[in-house]
């Protein structure tokens, strides 16, 4: 039956069940719609379900009546927490079913409550414990806690920064089958940090990610040559990759290839070109696409100048956490850019939210403002 039907008649049918029939049952739903491709533990009959395919409508109300039936089985609180977690529902319980299983000893769920302490959702913030149970996670042989182990040592979260201790739980975590990781590595030897600088050993480690399947290290290779210092720098290489990871469904890498085509490196300038990229990765979620195309609204790049449009992009993009929207907004309504009405105090209520959010330009901005005495 496929899961569907099977939930279906589940919670028409429960009268139909009872004790550990109906249990049973419950967990083998749940299973079916929220088991992890990763956890160990889930039944050898089941495929698993990556988190960003999980249908919470189904698999939300499936694991909790599982887990009430089936209180103490810790990958059904594990793949309850699962399930709240892809509709972004109840964080609190959230924390609470990871905990219950991570104290249990579910490597997994050690992995997802530490995200919550390094986030502060669902609970303090708490690098320190978040970095304990990730690499905890990743010494018992988690690919994505190794990963996750290796990112704090490289950010200083929770411990010191480490190059070296980041560096070797990346190669763990790679050779773990996380892809993602190769990124990673590239990146230490793009940029040196804790290695001598190896563009070629970068260039090669994105290609291990491309090969396994992460298609963001076409459009890192496409990166290394577009901003290369040397004589190795070489746009049509760059474009080529780009274009490659494009073609395997990469939409952000439309902004690298938009940004060729705005500034004439390695083709002629074509604006309108730009802006039908830009135009493609914004439909396709790309935050960057977004503020790319609020910016050519703006300064009439490759369309006529249309300040309502790009005050609403770069709304959009804002709502979705960009700090260089709000520098800009902020600078049309203090300047009254364009006939917009100038509103100088909610443009520096922009500059406050995009300073607050770790935006450098707009802390300096405010820092002379306050400093003047006036807007600047």
């Amino acid at each position: 039956m496929k899961p569907v039907a099977l939930a279906a008649a589940l919670f028409t049918s429960v009268t139909l069940f009872s004790g550990s029939a109906f249990a049973d049952a419950a967990a083998a739903l749940c299973d079916s719609f929220a088991a992890s491709t990763l956890d160990t533990t889930r039944p050898k009959t089941v495929a698993g379900i990556v988190s960003g395919e999980i249908d919470a409508k189904l698999a939300i109300p499936a694991c909790l009546a599982a887990n009430k039936s089936n209180p103490n089985d810790i990958r059904i609180k594990f793949q309850s927490a699962r399930a709240l977690g892809a509709d972004n529902q109840d964080v609190d319980l959230q924390f609470s079913l990871y905990k219950q299983a991570s104290d249990a000893g579910h490597v997994l769920a050690m992995n997802n409550l530490a995200n919550l302490y390094n986030t502060g959702r669902g609970t303090i913030k708490n690098e320190v414990l978040a970095t304990t149970l990730f690499c905890k996670a990743a010494e018992a042989g988690v690919a994505i806690g190794m990963y996750n182990c290796a990112e704090q040592f490289r950010n200083g979260r929770g411990v010191p920064q480490d190059y070296a201790k980041a560096k070797a739980w990346y190669e763990k975590a790679a050779s773990g089958g996380f892809g993602e990781a190769f990124i990673e590595l590239g990146k230490i030897y793009a940029s040196g940090k804790g290695v001598p600088v190896d563009v070629t050993k970068a260039i090669e480690l994105y290609q291990k990610a491309a090969e396994a399947g992460i298609t963001k290290g076409l459009r890192a290779i496409g990166g290394e040559y577009q901003n290369r210092k040397d004589d190795l720098k070489d746009y049509s290489k760059a474009k080529l990759y780009f274009e490659k990871a494009i073609a395997a469904g990469d939409f952000e890498a439309l902004n690298e290839l938009g940004f060729l085509h705005e500034n004439g490196l390695g083709v002629p300038v074509n604006l309108v070109q730009a802006f039908q990229n830009y135009q493609k990765a914004a439909d396709g979620g790309s935050i960057t696409g977004i503020y790319n195309l609020a910016v050519l609204h703006e300064h009439g790049k490759g369309t006529p100048v249309n300040l309502p449009a790009a005050i609403q992009f770069y709304e959009k993009a804002i709502a979705l956490g960009d700090t260089d929207a709000m520098q800009n907004l902020s600078s049309i309504y203090i300047n009254g850019t364009g006939g917009v009405a100038k509103d100088v105090a909610r443009g520096m209520a922009i500059y406050v939210k995009a300073a607050d959010s770790g935006n450098v330009f707009a802390m300096r901005t405010l820092g002379l403002t306050y400093l003047s005495g006036t807007v600047v």
